[in-house]
């Protein structure tokens, strides 16, 4: 029985003619191209941040994102202010275990200019190093410059500046963290104490597609709700974190997140700064819900984020 078919000539024929109109798109209308750069990198973004969220409600315990803020490159410009680059986040327990008392290594070093002994925690039984060393990095340590302790449930958390302290001879003494402020008494050693420890990354850095940054500098030109930013216990980082609830546990003071998603141009508005170029995408998280969208900022008014609020 006779079919009606293509020939292989004629389907390669339509594929040519497929591939050269497609060239001749990107050619004559290479915002096409960027707008579609744009979509997948918010795309991309939420997945991430949905990816966390869903690991908090699994862990039941905060899980977030860290987005490391720096510059990107558009031709020969430099934009400040950007993240191409980001990094799951846990926030482990609480660290006890063991006894914490004042005091200082032996021997005693020279205190810094406005130190006093009350500046110094010595531990006793706590592996404040998890099995490494000082020389090793920060991140493999169990307690990490930025945590906080809290002594005797005063409610007063006292910020933890050095983790190891070298004394006199220059040798660091692993049992001793250095705090600010100081605690306001000598303490006799005691187990009543806690160590709220900041988030940790896990996992390998998340790229976004090549061309594409999340534009942090409009959240201060606009006004947006990151501003002030939730800043991550890194410098030049911001912590995006999740309870398993879904809420945002981030420090903010507004009831959404907006990261202004684009993909910057040299040729098109001061060096790449325009963030109206192209098709920039907003990727709002709503702070008492945790869900994430996708909205269009607007390009007239004052108020770029009118269709989301």
């Amino acid at each position: 029985m006779k079919r009606d078919a293509f020939t292989l000539v004629e389907l390669l024929v339509v594929m040519a003619l497929i591939a050269i109109l497609a060239t001749l798109t990107i050619a004559f209308f290479p915002g096409a191209a960027t707008s579609d750069r744009e979509a997948r990198a918010a795309m991309t973004l939420q997945g991430w941040l949905n990816i966390a969220k869903q690991k908090a409600l699994r862990d039941q315990a905060p899980r977030g994102l860290r987005l490391f803020v720096g510059t990107a490159t558009a031709g020969a410009a430099t934009i400040p202010n950007a993240v191409t680059n980001c990094q799951y986040l846990e926030l482990p327990d609480d660290f006890s275990g063991g006894s914490v008392e004042t005091g200082m290594p032996v021997p005693p070093p020279a205190l810094p200019p406005g130190d006093t002994p009350l500046n110094y925690l010595r531990f006793t039984g706590a592996n404040l190093f998890n099995d490494y060393t000082p020389a090793d990095p920060p991140a493999y340590w169990a307690v990490q410059p930025n945590d906080t302790i809290e002594v005797l449930g005063s409610g007063m958390m006292h910020r933890i500046t050095n983790v190891g302290v070298p004394n006199s001879a220059g040798v660091i003494d692993m049992s001793h963290v250095r705090i600010v402020p100081p605690l306001p008494y000598p303490l006799i050693r005691t187990q009543a104490y806690r160590i709220v420890r900041q988030p940790r990354p896990v996992g390998d850095e998340l790229k976004l597609p090549d061309g594409s940054i999340i534009d942090v500098a409009t959240n201060t030109a606009f006004a947006g709700a990151l501003n002030p930013l939730p800043v991550g216990s890194a410098p030049n980082t911001i912590d995006i974190l999740f309870a398993p609830t879904g809420t945002v546990l981030s420090p903010v003071v507004t009831d959404k997140l907006h990261l202004w998603v684009r993909s910057p141009n040299p040729d098109d508005g001061v060096n790449g700064t325009n963030p109206f170029r192209g098709s920039p995408t907003l990727v709002s998280i709503f702070v008492r819900t945790g869900a994430v969208g996708a909205f269009p900022p607007a390009q007239t008014g004052t108020d770029p984020y009118v269709l989301v609020r």
